[in-house]
Protein backbone atom coordinates (compact mmCIF):
# COMPACT_ATOMS: atom_id res chain seq x y z
CA UNK A 1 0.00 0.00 0.00
CA UNK A 2 1.29 3.55 -0.97
CA UNK A 3 1.87 5.70 2.37
CA UNK A 4 -0.67 8.29 1.36
CA UNK A 5 -3.30 5.81 -0.28
CA UNK A 6 -5.74 6.86 2.47
CA UNK A 7 -5.13 11.20 2.93
CA UNK A 8 -8.34 12.69 2.72
CA UNK A 9 -9.29 16.28 2.96
CA UNK A 10 -9.85 18.15 5.96
CA UNK A 11 -13.17 19.40 3.95
CA UNK A 12 -14.48 16.09 4.00
CA UNK A 13 -15.11 16.42 7.62
CA UNK A 14 -18.12 16.80 9.60
CA UNK A 15 -19.51 16.96 13.05
CA UNK A 16 -19.01 13.81 15.61
CA UNK A 17 -15.63 12.57 13.72
CA UNK A 18 -12.90 11.86 15.49
CA UNK A 19 -9.48 13.22 15.21
CA UNK A 20 -6.83 11.15 16.96
CA UNK A 21 -3.43 13.54 16.48
CA UNK A 22 0.18 11.33 16.36
CA UNK A 23 3.15 12.61 17.24
CA UNK A 24 3.43 16.27 19.32
CA UNK A 25 6.09 18.51 20.22
CA UNK A 26 9.24 16.62 21.82
CA UNK A 27 9.57 19.39 24.66
CA UNK A 28 6.06 18.40 25.61
CA UNK A 29 6.36 16.13 28.56
CA UNK A 30 2.86 15.06 28.25
CA UNK A 31 2.60 14.10 25.01
CA UNK A 32 6.22 12.54 25.61
CA UNK A 33 4.16 10.21 29.19
CA UNK A 34 1.39 9.40 27.12
CA UNK A 35 3.61 7.58 24.30
CA UNK A 36 5.52 6.09 27.08
CA UNK A 37 2.47 4.41 28.82
CA UNK A 38 0.34 3.34 25.89
CA UNK A 39 3.14 3.19 23.41
CA UNK A 40 1.70 4.64 20.84
CA UNK A 41 2.56 7.99 19.26
CA UNK A 42 -1.16 8.81 19.34
CA UNK A 43 -0.86 11.31 21.70
CA UNK A 44 -3.77 13.44 21.36
CA UNK A 45 -7.73 13.09 20.70
CA UNK A 46 -10.57 15.50 19.52
CA UNK A 47 -13.79 15.63 18.14
CA UNK A 48 -15.19 17.69 15.59
CA UNK A 49 -18.38 20.10 16.66
CA UNK A 50 -19.02 20.83 12.67
CA UNK A 51 -16.90 20.74 9.75
CA UNK A 52 -14.39 23.56 10.77
CA UNK A 53 -14.32 23.45 14.90
CA UNK A 54 -13.06 20.40 17.06
CA UNK A 55 -13.41 20.22 20.78
CA UNK A 56 -10.07 19.11 23.03
CA UNK A 57 -8.70 19.30 26.43
CA UNK A 58 -5.11 20.29 26.85
CA UNK A 59 -3.06 22.36 29.50
CA UNK A 60 -5.52 25.75 29.11
CA UNK A 61 -8.69 23.42 29.56
CA UNK A 62 -11.40 22.43 27.81
CA UNK A 63 -11.71 24.88 24.66
CA UNK A 64 -12.98 24.98 20.65
CA UNK A 65 -10.09 25.32 19.03
CA UNK A 66 -9.78 25.32 14.52
CA UNK A 67 -9.63 21.72 13.01
CA UNK A 68 -7.42 23.23 10.31
CA UNK A 69 -4.73 24.18 13.55
CA UNK A 70 -5.33 21.14 15.71
CA UNK A 71 -3.94 19.06 12.39
CA UNK A 72 -1.04 21.95 12.20
CA UNK A 73 0.48 21.16 15.42
CA UNK A 74 0.40 17.62 14.62
CA UNK A 75 2.53 15.72 11.72
CA UNK A 76 -0.67 13.79 11.14
CA UNK A 77 -3.67 12.72 12.51
CA UNK A 78 -6.39 9.56 11.82
CA UNK A 79 -10.28 10.29 11.31
CA UNK A 80 -12.75 7.70 13.07
CA UNK A 81 -16.75 7.95 11.64
CA UNK A 82 -19.87 6.57 12.89
CA UNK A 83 -21.99 6.06 10.26
CA UNK A 84 -25.61 7.73 10.45
CA UNK A 85 -24.73 7.94 14.45
CA UNK A 86 -24.53 12.04 14.27
CA UNK A 87 -27.73 13.60 13.61
CA UNK A 88 -28.32 17.00 14.72
CA UNK A 89 -30.16 16.53 18.03
CA UNK A 90 -26.55 14.82 18.96
CA UNK A 91 -24.81 17.51 17.37
CA UNK A 92 -26.87 19.75 19.08
CA UNK A 93 -26.37 17.64 22.77
CA UNK A 94 -22.56 18.11 21.78
CA UNK A 95 -22.23 21.30 21.53
CA UNK A 96 -24.14 22.33 24.46
CA UNK A 97 -22.08 19.68 26.33
CA UNK A 98 -18.32 21.58 25.39
CA UNK A 99 -19.94 24.62 25.90
CA UNK A 100 -21.14 23.71 29.54
CA UNK A 101 -17.60 22.27 30.15
CA UNK A 102 -16.07 25.56 28.85
CA UNK A 103 -18.68 27.79 30.71
CA UNK A 104 -17.69 26.05 34.16
CA UNK A 105 -13.72 26.04 33.40
CA UNK A 106 -13.12 22.25 32.98
CA UNK A 107 -9.60 21.60 33.37
CA UNK A 108 -7.23 19.27 31.61
CA UNK A 109 -6.98 15.74 34.72
CA UNK A 110 -3.22 15.89 34.68
CA UNK A 111 -4.06 13.39 38.00
CA UNK A 112 -5.77 10.87 35.67
CA UNK A 113 -2.75 10.72 33.45
CA UNK A 114 -0.52 9.84 35.82
CA UNK A 115 -2.83 7.03 37.32
CA UNK A 116 -4.26 6.15 33.96
CA UNK A 117 -2.55 2.66 34.17
CA UNK A 118 -3.51 2.10 37.62
CA UNK A 119 -7.48 2.90 36.84
CA UNK A 120 -7.42 1.40 33.73
CA UNK A 121 -6.02 -1.99 34.99
CA UNK A 122 -8.38 -2.03 37.79
CA UNK A 123 -10.98 -0.91 35.74
CA UNK A 124 -10.59 -3.63 33.24
CA UNK A 125 -10.20 -6.31 36.29
CA UNK A 126 -13.77 -5.51 37.57
CA UNK A 127 -15.86 -5.03 34.45
CA UNK A 128 -18.29 -8.17 34.40
CA UNK A 129 -18.54 -7.24 38.31
CA UNK A 130 -19.65 -3.59 37.66
CA UNK A 131 -22.00 -4.58 34.82
CA UNK A 132 -23.63 -6.91 37.16
CA UNK A 133 -24.39 -4.64 40.21
CA UNK A 134 -25.41 -1.81 37.62
CA UNK A 135 -28.22 -4.47 36.00
CA UNK A 136 -29.12 -5.16 39.76
CA UNK A 137 -29.47 -1.65 40.50
CA UNK A 138 -26.84 -1.15 42.60
CA UNK A 139 -24.29 0.53 40.13
CA UNK A 140 -24.86 3.99 38.48
CA UNK A 141 -22.43 5.00 35.63
CA UNK A 142 -20.24 7.78 36.19
CA UNK A 143 -20.88 11.48 36.20
CA UNK A 144 -19.87 12.55 32.12
CA UNK A 145 -20.04 16.38 33.47
CA UNK A 146 -16.77 17.22 35.47
CA UNK A 147 -14.20 19.95 36.33
CA UNK A 148 -11.53 18.48 34.49
CA UNK A 149 -10.70 15.76 31.44
CA UNK A 150 -7.54 14.81 30.03
CA UNK A 151 -8.12 14.70 25.75
CA UNK A 152 -9.25 11.49 25.31
CA UNK A 153 -11.44 11.23 28.37
CA UNK A 154 -13.27 14.35 27.33
CA UNK A 155 -14.03 12.18 23.75
CA UNK A 156 -15.50 9.19 25.67
CA UNK A 157 -17.79 11.21 27.60
CA UNK A 158 -19.21 13.11 24.50
CA UNK A 159 -20.44 9.85 23.60
CA UNK A 160 -22.24 9.30 26.42
CA UNK A 161 -23.39 13.26 26.85
CA UNK A 162 -25.18 12.65 23.25
CA UNK A 163 -26.36 9.17 24.56
CA UNK A 164 -24.62 7.26 22.00
CA UNK A 165 -23.34 5.31 24.77
CA UNK A 166 -26.06 4.47 26.63
CA UNK A 167 -26.47 4.18 30.60
CA UNK A 168 -25.46 0.46 30.45
CA UNK A 169 -22.64 0.87 28.33
CA UNK A 170 -20.87 3.91 30.10
CA UNK A 171 -20.59 1.80 32.82
CA UNK A 172 -17.66 -0.16 30.88
CA UNK A 173 -16.83 3.08 28.64
CA UNK A 174 -15.19 4.48 32.02
CA UNK A 175 -13.50 7.88 30.36
CA UNK A 176 -10.44 8.18 32.23
CA UNK A 177 -9.40 4.51 30.96
CA UNK A 178 -9.30 5.56 27.79
CA UNK A 179 -6.05 6.65 25.60
CA UNK A 180 -6.29 8.36 22.33
CA UNK A 181 -5.03 5.06 20.27
CA UNK A 182 -7.78 3.22 22.59
CA UNK A 183 -10.41 5.26 20.77
CA UNK A 184 -9.09 3.97 17.63
CA UNK A 185 -9.17 0.62 18.32
CA UNK A 186 -12.86 0.39 19.45
CA UNK A 187 -15.03 0.28 16.69
CA UNK A 188 -17.64 2.19 19.25
CA UNK A 189 -15.89 5.30 18.43
CA UNK A 190 -16.08 4.77 14.71
CA UNK A 191 -14.30 3.21 11.24
CA UNK A 192 -11.14 4.68 10.22
CA UNK A 193 -12.09 7.32 7.92
CA UNK A 194 -8.50 7.86 6.50
CA UNK A 195 -5.35 10.59 7.38
CA UNK A 196 -5.16 13.83 7.00
CA UNK A 197 -1.44 15.33 6.77
CA UNK A 198 0.38 18.56 7.60
CA UNK A 199 2.35 18.97 4.45
CA UNK A 200 1.50 17.93 1.38
CA UNK A 201 5.03 16.09 0.19
CA UNK A 202 4.48 13.90 4.24
CA UNK A 203 5.16 10.13 5.11
CA UNK A 204 3.09 8.27 6.68
CA UNK A 205 5.22 5.27 8.26
CA UNK A 206 3.92 0.93 8.25
CA UNK A 207 4.50 1.42 11.62
CA UNK A 208 1.39 3.55 12.08
CA UNK A 209 -1.18 2.00 14.36
CA UNK A 210 -3.88 2.64 11.35
CA UNK A 211 -1.77 2.16 8.70
CA UNK A 212 -3.37 -0.90 7.92
CA UNK A 213 -7.01 -0.49 8.65
CA UNK A 214 -9.50 -0.46 6.48
CA UNK A 215 -10.98 2.26 5.22
CA UNK A 216 -14.80 3.58 6.11
CA UNK A 217 -15.28 4.35 2.21
CA UNK A 218 -14.04 -0.01 1.30
CA UNK A 219 -16.62 -0.98 4.68
CA UNK A 220 -19.61 1.26 3.28
CA UNK A 221 -19.05 0.99 -0.31
CA UNK A 222 -19.04 -3.19 -0.22
CA UNK A 223 -22.10 -2.81 1.54
CA UNK A 224 -23.94 -0.75 -0.33
CA UNK A 225 -23.60 -2.51 -3.82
Amino acid sequence: MNSNENIIDQTLLIGGDIILCYGGGKKDIIAKGIEKITGSKYKHAAICLDTKNAAESGMSGVKKESIKNIIQRYGHVAIFRQPDAWGQDRINALNLFIDKAIETGARYNLKGIRLFSKNKNEHNGTMSQKLDSYFKGELEPGAIEKGNYFCSELVVNCLTATGFITPSAAVLYKGDTFSPVDLGKDPTFGTFLGFIISENDYQILETDDFYYNTTFGEIFERYNK
